[in-house]
């Protein structure tokens, strides 16, 4: 018992005292540990070289979380890098215990930037010591999300086999779809448009109704083709279910009544009617004589101006309807023109002589009355002095100054008020005297 506490004592008394020795001691034992494990797992390095694809839906996600901008380039990065640590982990590492970060903290507006690149090593222990590739060119853009209309392309009737007849479709389901992507490209887009090909209405009757699954592409403001990569957007529909349905192009024909006021006519050249055509569909047995349909009556009843109805109907022969998509009224316009007289001054030099004796006389017109006339404005103003045909008949004619009516040529519509005249000095004409024949002594 005595010897026990008398080691205790001196245990106690150990760690009371040669404090200085006590310290280095633990510093000896620590810088040989050291030393033996620094020779057993040093400190190396090693180099690696990694492949890391830069697509776009990769950074969409870092970006929309981020709330910034999306990306529209593609590249692929490949990046040597060097590595430090213990023997132990840098024998162990591989380039599949290493991942790229690209810093997207400094995008917030639509640009090229140099993003920083970060080679992460996903081992504990090792830390990147250099790397070849610090920065790489990436162009952002906004993302924006627009709906767009589908419809069907105008169908050439050709493919119908007759120019008349119109396939048409206004029930598409869908007939919107929502495109998200690069504001570059989605804003572009106007519209999206269903091509009806010959495959589509093959084999089928003028007047058969098909159903088609169809796909569309995309078309900007100006009519061109706008080519996305489907894979980088969100569409929000693929196909449509498109009814097709035929009709018949035909020809509307106004229909005006009554008579215009005094000296007012219709000028028939002139009235216009908008539309010109419509589509109408029926019974293939009506359709097919069907060429002309007429409006309802206009009145121009009294009427001295030019006369314009809006929403004029169009009488439809019985079972036919307009087709979808096309007026069911019309408007007709109808010009009016003027019953005016006018005096047509003619030039003597534009009077034939008839039936002279020129044998006899000299005939000399001194002046001509002017022709006055009434009749449509649009015809009386195209008169030509030399279309008349203007010419007196002097038949019978002796020597002294008559007045004689001018004949013209004129169009049966329009009605002479008062004929020309011409004044004409008939004078006899002077006979030469034929020189003496008998010879000169």
């Amino acid at each position: 018992m005595k010897n026990i506490l008398l080691i205790k004592e001196k245990v106690i008394d150990f760690f009371k005292g040669n404090t200085v020795r006590k310290v280095l001691s633990v510093f000896l034992a620590c810088v040989v540990w050291f030393i033996i494990v620094s020779s057993l797992n040093p400190i190396e390095k090693k180099s690696f070289r990694i492949s890391y694809p830069v697509t776009a839906q990769q950074l969409k996600i870092s970006a929309e979380a981020s709330e910034i901008k999306n990306v529209n380039a593609v590249e692929e990065l490949k990046i040597d890098f060097e590595i430090e640590g213990r023997k132990e982990v840098i024998d162990n590492a591989t380039d599949k215990d290493f991942s790229i970060k690209l810093d997207l903290d400094g995008v917030t507006e639509s640009k090229e930037y140099d993003i920083p690149v970060i080679v992460v090593p996903d081992t504990i222990g090792v830390r990147v010591v250099s790397q070849s590739v610090k920065t790489v060119k990436i162009k952002f853009e906004k993302i924006i999300t627009k709906t767009i209309p589908i419809k069907v392309a105008d169908i050439d009737s050709s493919l119908l086999g007759a120019e008349d007849y119109v396939v048409f479709s206004n029930e598409l389901s869908p007939s919107l779809v929502e495109v998200t992507g690069f504001e570059s490209i989605v804003g572009s887009i106007q519209e999206a448009r269903i091509e009806i090909t010959l495959a589509d209405l093959d084999n089928k009757p003028l007047s058969a109704e098909r159903t088609l699954i169809k796909t569309w592409k995309y078309y900007d403001l100006n009519g061109g083709e706008v080519a996305i990569n489907e894979d980088e957007m969100v569409i929000s529909e693929r196909v449509a279910i498109v009814p097709l349905k035929v009709g018949k192009r035909v020809t509307l024909k106004y229909n005006v009544t009554g008579t215009p006021g005094q000296d007012c006519y219709v000028k028939e050249n002139d009235i216009l009617i908008t539309p010109k055509t419509v589509v109408v569909m029926g019974p293939a047995s009506i359709l097919a004589d069907l060429t002309v349909i007429e409006t309802e009556a206009i009145s121009v009843d009294g009427a001295t101006e030019d006369v314009r109805m809006d929403n004029v109907s169009i009488n439809l022969p019985a079972g036919l309807e307009i087709a979808p998509g096309y007026p069911s009224e019309v408007t007709v316009e109808v010009k009016l023109g003027g019953i005016i007289e006018k005096e047509i001054a003619i030039s003597n030099g534009n009077v034939v002589i008839s039936d002279p004796n020129v044998d006899k006389y000299v005939y000399d017109i001194e002046s001509i009355t002017p022709l006055k006339v009434k009749g449509m404005d649009v015809e009386v103003d195209g008169i030509k002095v030399t279309d008349l045909k203007a010419k007196v008949n002097v038949n019978g004619l002796g020597v002294g100054t008559h007045i004689i009516q001018v004949t013209v040529s004129l169009n049966s519509n329009i009605e002479i008020k008062e004929y020309a005249k011409a004044t004409v000095r008939i004078r006899e004409k002077e006979i030469e005297e034929e020189p003496d024949p008998s010879p000169v002594d």
